[in-house]
């Protein structure tokens, strides 16, 4: 297996939401839905998915994208490196991890109105 340490750091930064199943769909909180692939037995879960996964757009909804597409409000962007991190304040609080050029391109800003988008294979779900 993959040593602890790095299983480890691979956790530190996800987005994880909790949930409960209806179908083939995690039910968030705030009554948001996640489709995913691999769906647990019922119950109450906890959906991660990691800020790479995790695209964002501008303008209208994306069209042709994948199922799991919201609408949020940038809160914080931080620079770490060649990567940022962006966190999404929404009915499905993310932090997406972007290249600097993505948040040039996007003209992404404090405040500004972005949609987030992620494939259903890139949310991993747990018993809660």
């Amino acid at each position: 297996g993959r040593p602890r340490s790095r299983y480890v750091a691979d956790l530190v930064g996800v987005n994880l939401l909790e949930g409960t199943v209806r179908g083939h769909d995690v039910v968030l909180r705030s009554g948001a839905r996640l489709t995913v692939a691999d769906v647990p037995s019922p119950g109450d879960v906890l959906a991660v998915l990691h800020p790479r996964a995790v695209a964002l757009h501008r303008g209208e909804r994306p069209a042709g994208s994948p199922r799991n597409v919201w609408e949020g409000t940038v809160g914080t962007i931080d620079h770490e490196g060649d990567r940022v991190r962006v966190r999404l304040d929404g009915p499905v609080p993310v932090v997406a991890e972007v290249t600097p050029a993505a948040v040039h391109d996007l003209g992404v800003e404090e405040g500004s109105t972005l949609w987030a988008s992620v494939k259903a294979t890139e949310i991993a779900v747990y018993p809660a």
